[in-house]
């Protein structure tokens, strides 16, 4: 009988369809193939189809030298693809969001983009751009109506891009939604060295910067949620609460913002937090290394509160 241990891995680089991975102190190379073909990895370890760069990940050890992702944390199959309910009418409290970009910046991108364009939006969009009668602002306005840009947003120190608002549960029987991943991203930010103001955008995938209609998630798995502040005040605020052990200073420091952009939700959370480290349900503190999450277990968790402690201080 083979004996397999558990080892956790460090996502380091991704080229040439080869995942580079740190583990016992060694660097293993692993195909995409066999990284996906059977594990199903959550949306914190992952940057669009792919694991993220510096993401921490669970590997079973075969032998000296072969590792595989471990099945007990990822499992062996895939789930179906889920079917999602229309939220469309969740977006009339939602406030337009506007890019703050120049009339050539947008002009430069639908350039980019207009091959990709049906022919009927694409001569509308050069119509527009030739108008004699409209001002630069008009014709901005009208080309963000016609056209899905990607939003300018970039993950930093300071802000983070999330596709999904929920992680769901590992295990294809649990199909309830779970938001502690969102949670702990929130914790994260608050846990940075400095403790700056920080944004966590959700809704928008993280690799291509369009929108994941996060309306249509909210309306799959709470269809009795008629509006986004029930949704906020009954669902997102009372979980962040109780995952973080009712944290007042927290709670406090968060400001929730909702907006449509080209007919998709955006969750934007603004984070101004001052205080002693956050710490999630399970022992678990969040924080961030430049663009990326991690999260300090044990040992580590001991020295990461010590070391939060004294810049609070």
């Amino acid at each position: 009988m083979n004996n397999y241990t558990k080892h956790i891995g460090i996502v380091t680089n991704y080229f040439d369809n080869k995942y580079s991975i740190t583990v016992d102190n060694k660097t293993i190379h692993m195909p995409f193939e066999i990284m996906h073909k059977l594990s199903v990895f959550p949306p914190s370890v992952m940057d669009g189809d792919h694991l993220k760069i510096g993401a921490q990940i669970t590997l079973a050890k075969k032998d000296e030298r072969i590792f595989y992702p471990d099945r007990d944390t990822y499992g062996t199959t895939r789930q179906e693809t889920r079917s999602y309910t229309d939220g469309s009418y969740l977006l009339k409290d939602a406030k337009p969001f506007k890019q703050d970009i120049s009339f050539q910046e947008m002009v430069s991108k639908f350039n980019t983009l207009m091959t990709t364009l049906p022919e009927t939006t694409r001569m509308e969009a050069l119509n527009t751009l030739m108008s004699m009668e409209l001002t630069e602002e008009l014709k901005q306005e009208k080309l963000a109506s016609m056209v899905d840009f990607p939003l300018d947003l970039e993950d930093t120190a300071t802000l983070e891009k999330k596709g999904s608002l929920f992680d769901l549960a590992k295990k294809s029987k649990d199909d309830k939604p779970q938001i502690r991943e969102t949670v702990e991203s929130i914790a994260a930010m608050c846990n940075c060295s400095n403790q700056q103001t920080c944004q966590l955008v959700v809704g928008i995938n993280s690799k291509t910067n369009k929108t994941c209609k996060l309306q249509d998630e909210i309306a799959t798995y709470y269809p009795q949620i008629a509006t986004l502040d029930q949704f906020q005040n009954t669902v997102l605020v009372p979980f962040i609460k109780s995952y973080t052990y009712d944290n007042p200073l927290l709670m406090s420091s968060l400001k929730y913002n909702w907006y449509s952009y080209n007919g998709d939700l955006l969750l934007v959370i603004e984070i101004n937090y001052q205080g002693d480290p956050v710490i999630c349900k399970g022992g678990r503190l969040p924080y961030r290394c430049d663009s990326a999450k991690m999260v300090a277990e044990g040992a580590d968790l001991v020295n990461m509160i010590k070391k939060l402690s004294k810049i609070a201080a």
